[in-house]
């Protein structure tokens, strides 16, 4: 069994199901947080593709996220 499919699929506050990494979300922040060297701020409207939420919430925790929509 490789790492990857140990691991368990990332999930966000709005989503019924795992963050899809080729789909992109609108995304609504709690809190500044960083992804891949970029700082995002909790403003205004944020769309991310979901491979860079989910390494945003693993590297900051689900609580940084109010919420995701799928786009």
């Amino acid at each position: 069994m490789t790492a990857s499919s140990s691991a368990a699929p990332v999930t966000a506050p709005g989503l019924s199901g795992p963050i899809d990494p080729a789909r992109t979300y609108q995304v609504a922040l709690a809190r500044p947080a960083a992804a891949a060297g970029v700082r995002f701020k909790p403003r205004g409207d944020l769309t991310l593709r979901g491979d860079l939420l989910a390494l945003l919430i693993t590297e900051n925790g689900a609580d940084a996220v109010l919420a995701a929509e799928p786009r």
